[in-house]
């Protein structure tokens, strides 16, 4: 396995372990595991998982930034976002990350086997 596939591979479950044990709703669980997440890049998954990666990540961009009169951002996207979203969006995102590990733990594994 390469050395950026075990970094993708942390980032993703140290993202689910924030989401499963972290304090507040989903959306606030969401807003923390956004910070490993951002790290991952769609370039550094396997090509037929890309299209869930875009998905999930879309996910967290969906709201612009709340700006003041001046235009200065007064609350970032990615926050604004998990302010909006409901419970069971929030829920469907989380399952997509959850179903995008398991997804790429198989592909691990099979390509340890035909490596």
């Amino acid at each position: 396995m390469s050395g950026s596939m075990q970094y993708v591979q942390f980032q993703l479950q140290l993202a689910i372990r924030m989401l499963a044990l972290g304090p507040g709703d989903i959306r606030s669980r969401l807003l923390d595991a956004y910070y490993p997440l951002h790290t991952i890049q769609k370039e550094d998954l396997p090509p037929h998982l890309q299209k869930d990666w875009q998905w999930i990540t879309k996910q967290f961009i969906r709201f612009g930034p709340v700006k003041d009169q001046t235009g200065k951002v007064w609350i970032g996207v990615v926050e604004h976002t998990m302010r909006k979203i409901r419970n069971n969006t929030g829920v469907k995102i989380v399952e997509r990350i959850i179903l995008l590990d398991d997804e790429l733990q198989k592909w691990i594994e099979t390509a340890g086997e035909r490596g």
